[in-house]
């Protein structure tokens, strides 16, 4: 049987040979069309949904701040349904800056990027040579706005693209607009919520629209629930947030991850679609070292994950689910 390298092109497009230099995973949710301008309770600045911003940066409104971000997850190996097993690592990082346009205009301008390293063992029921992709990349640049209508009404608004393939992929074809909107409502200073719709575009299937119910909801001074976008997934979610003391925070929460890649020219299924779909439920702690500095760190389990191929056409090629398996993630934040 041919091996890999016989399927794999050794001449990259000038797009993924510019990815290594970038660095990667992105905690974006804007390829799920989840999205917004505001920072929030969440370790990601870039997308947040409507709640308020961590401790620390509460006055965020009132001078522009940079937050820059590394991040590395590993999904521990799993045996596919059919024939094999995968697991698979990713390292990210990223970019933001948020400022006030206004006195009730707020910007945020972010840039993340993300690679995956598959590792597949004998996955023969989704490609013939049972290693259906290698290493993928991810960049994504957004802007986003949000502002308020009055006391209780805010608005928030904002679009971006998405670029998705596996390294030596060709450049044409791998582009994603995506764009959202929606409002928020402050019921008093402990609960606010919002609801909107977010479009991305898709590799080769209609667009994703989905819409964005979000929740930022202060119980009592230790917990707090924030549903939408958290820290600890790339699509909605929803994490329940303890305040062990002034500098520290424990969560649980769960939620949804969407990727889809453009698949290498010459590899097993040329400018395919490579899709990985995964429902993570998660546990970890949030720590500020200092006002500026963040560390997230924790574990749990994938309980559900499904790998789809589809050809160049979008027509199914393949398809499979794995059993569940563990996973660990790392992250680390600066603002200033």
């Amino acid at each position: 049987m041919p091996t890999r390298a016989c399927h794999r092109s050794n001449q990259p497009s000038a797009t993924s040979r510019a990815a290594p230099m970038l660095a990667a995973p992105l905690l974006l949710a804007l390829a799920s069309g989840i999205a917004s301008a505001q920072p929030t309770a969440s370790a990601d600045t870039s997308d947040g949904a409507v709640p308020t911003p961590p401790p620390g940066q509460r006055d965020l409104l009132g001078k522009g701040r940079m937050t820059l971000r590394a991040n590395t997850t590993f999904s521990l190996s799993a045996d596919l349904d059919g024939e094999g097993d995968s697991s698979v690592g990713r390292l990210g990082a990223g970019a933001s800056y948020a400022a006030p346009l206004t006195d009730s205009v707020f910007a945020n301008f972010s840039y993340d990027v993300e690679f995956s390293f598959y590792d597949f063992s004998n996955a023969t029921d989704l490609t013939a040579d049972g290693d259906p992709v290698d290493s993928v990349y991810e960049h994504t640049l957004s802007v986003g706005f949000n502002g308020r209508i009055n006391p209780a009404w805010g608005w928030f608004a904002g679009g971006g693209v998405k670029i998705a393939a596996e390294t030596g992929a060709n450049d044409d074809g791998i582009y994603q607009p995506i764009g959202f909107g929606g409002v928020s409502y402050r019921f008093s200073d402990s609960l606010t919520m919002g609801f909107g719709l977010g479009v991305a575009a898709r590799l080769e299937d209609n667009a994703r629209i989905l819409p964005l119910i979000q929740v930022d909801w202060r119980i009592d001074e230790q917990w707090r629930l924030s549903a939408g976008r958290t820290i600890i997934t790339e699509g909605p979610t929803a994490a329940l947030f303890y305040k062990a003391n002034e500098n520290t925070e424990l969560f649980v929460g769960g939620g949804l991850n969407f990727r889809e890649f453009r698949m290498d020219d010459e590899g097993p299924v040329p400018d395919g679609v490579f899709n990985d779909n995964r429902v993570p439920i998660l546990a970890g702690v949030d720590w500020s070292a200092t006002p500026n500095i963040r560390l997230i760190a924790g574990g749990g389990v994938t309980v559900w994950q499904e790998y789809q191929i589809d050809d160049a056409n979008g027509n199914e090629v393949s398809s499979q689910e794995s059993d569940p398996s563990g996973m660990l993630f790392l992250r680390l934040e600066a603002s200033f």
